[in-house]
């Protein structure tokens, strides 16, 4: 939702530790190695092997700390 994408953008853009927010399909967006994945209500738009998938690559993406 590239709206919100840029309301979230304003919002904390100025922040020395700024988040980097993403726009793409998360079946096939890269996950860079991370301390925290948000997901809010986007599950249950895709099927469960998707969901299974995508879960297991969070699971990569995140480091010790994660």
């Amino acid at each position: 939702m590239p709206r919100d994408l840029q309301r979230a953008r304003a919002a904390v853009g100025s922040l020395p530790l700024a988040p980097r927010f993403v726009c793409a399909d998360m079946r096939e967006a890269a996950l860079p190695d991370c301390d925290l994945v948000i997901m809010l209500d986007v599950l249950h738009y895709v099927d469960l092997a998707a969901q299974a998938a995508l879960l297991a690559r969070v699971r990569a993406a995140l480091g010790t700390r994660g």
